[in-house]
């Protein structure tokens, strides 16, 4: 005569069932709270990345006027003045000068003007060991816009280093990095630096009358103002 079946085995049968599966409700409400978490979260860690990007190319507005304050303590309170039509040509003599020693602070990689250079190779010197144009700041090394023939004794609140302009009246199109955020990185001759607004409109950096910061009637006279190569 065969065994019987204990009441434990029946019971341990009857729990071993497999739990059914989430029903189509279920999913939809789950794909719906997962859709509007992201909605909230990409536009959060946008910002966030860009704030950081920001913030670094702050820091390297303020490492160029370093320099440029450098320079000017050992030149008669005089910024490096250039007769060349680039802002390259007038950082260059920083590195003659050896007011600076690397180029990092100069390439930015999201500037439409260091599209051409993966990354900065921090070479400077031919195989003389002279500060070289054509290893030195060459193209796409350098992102930084600069106004030309300023001192010590001009105005502290006159913008001297700048995000390279993009549009054709001084001022900025949506190539520019920071174009989304209305903003531009300015460094002064105090040795400051900042995001400066854009105007909402004509995307020029806005004085504090809302004129073109970088207009001629503006500026110091005999100053120019020089775009990266």
């Amino acid at each position: 005569e065969k065994p019987k079946k204990s009441n434990n085995t029946m019971r341990i049968q009857k729990t071993t069932h497999a739990r059914p599966g989430f029903t189509l409700i279920e999913l939809l409400v789950v794909i719906t709270i997962l859709a509007i978490l992201m909605t909230i979260a990409v536009p959060n860690i946008t910002g966030a990345i860009a704030n950081a990007k920001m913030t670094k190319s702050v820091a390297s507005a303020r490492g160029v006027v370093t320099g440029l304050i450098t320079y000017a303590s050992d030149n008669e309170q005089n910024f490096p003045y250039t007769e060349e039509d680039n802002s390259n040509a007038a950082f260059r003599q920083l590195f003659e000068e050896q007011a600076m020693d690397n180029e990092k602070p100069f390439w930015f990689a999201q500037s439409p003007f260091c599209k051409t250079v993966n990354a900065i190779d921090n070479v400077m010197e031919d195989e003389s060991g002279e500060i070289s144009q054509e290893e030195c700041l060459r193209k796409g090394e350098n992102c930084w816009a600069y106004v030309n023939g300023l001192s010590q004794l001009s105005r502290s609140t006159t913008p001297i280093v700048f995000d390279g302009f993009t549009g054709d009246n001084l001022n900025y199109d949506e190539t520019h990095p920071w174009f989304k955020q209305k903003k531009c990185i300015v460094g002064r001759p105090d040795g400051s630096a900042s995001p400066e607004k854009l105007d909402k409109k004509d995307f020029f950096i806005r004085d504090g009358r809302g004129n073109n910061m970088l207009a001629e009637e503006n500026l110091p006279e005999g100053t120019t103002v020089l775009n990266p190569l």
